[in-house]
């Protein structure tokens, strides 16, 4: 078992500080607007990029109605792998609301040990009632502090109501790496399907998967799948 969110938390008017087993500002913005977690993991989460909960601190901004500064300072190995050494994660990121529903969000974040990690993404997405639409581009140099094992990668989804209770939704990935170090992983991912909602908290969605594998010799695979959500 694994606590994966215990912290302490001060707001006051533009200021937000954040203390103990926080979350992350890596792909937490991705994630709410895909909103499909028990379905898929956004880019980010499912390619090993970071965590989505880590130890440490961290301060949020709004330097204007329609822009804030968020900064932390993390453990940096995420919240399954609590322990004390030299190593931490600093990151920086801005979101920039132009105008009402649409998002724009650009981060990076640095830790060293050997070698140095860098991660840097740019992210843009509308969502009001009806309709979602996003995109992130994602690179991450020597992922895990390995040296060399960077990776490239963008997500594009989309999410449409139909109705109070269904929706249809469509996301295409796809991840590169350097030298093809990942290739068991790289390629393309394409996601399709229907959301019903019968009743409040309950979420059905019959869905295709289709992963398009780099590797050599690797073939294509289809799978057709039924996700289920009860959410309290």
């Amino acid at each position: 078992a694994y606590v994966k969110n215990a912290f302490a938390e001060y707001s006051h008017d533009i200021l937000k500080l954040d203390f103990g087993m926080i979350g992350t500002s890596t792909f937490n913005l991705q994630e709410k607007m895909w909103g499909k977690r028990y379905l898929l993991k956004s880019f980010q989460d499912l390619n090993g990029y970071g965590s989505s909960a880590d130890l440490g601190f961290g301060a949020t901004v709004k330097i204007a109605p329609q822009l804030s500064l968020d900064a932390q300072v993390l453990n940096g190995e995420g919240y399954q792998k609590v322990q004390a050494d030299s190593v931490v994660k600093l990151s920086v990121g801005l979101t920039y609301q132009p105008v009402k529903n649409l998002y724009v969000r650009l981060y990076t974040d640095y830790m060293k040990k050997d070698n140095t990690q860098n991660t840097a993404s740019a992210f843009v997405g509308y969502k009001d009632d009806k309709l979602t639409l996003a995109g992130e581009y994602n690179y991450q140099k020597n992922n895990k502090m390995k040296k060399d094992h960077n990776l490239t990668g963008f997500s594009f989804w989309g999410n449409y109501a139909i109705s109070k209770a269904t929706a249809a939704f469509a996301r295409f990935d796809n991840l590169t790496s350097k030298n093809d170090w990942n290739t068991a992983k790289d390629g393309q991912l394409y996601v399709a399907g229907l959301e019903f909602v019968p009743t409040k908290g309950i979420m059905v969605a019959p869905n295709i998967q289709v992963t398009n594998p780099k590797a050599n010799g690797a073939k294509s695979t289809t799978n057709l799948m039924v996700n289920c959500c009860f959410n309290l």
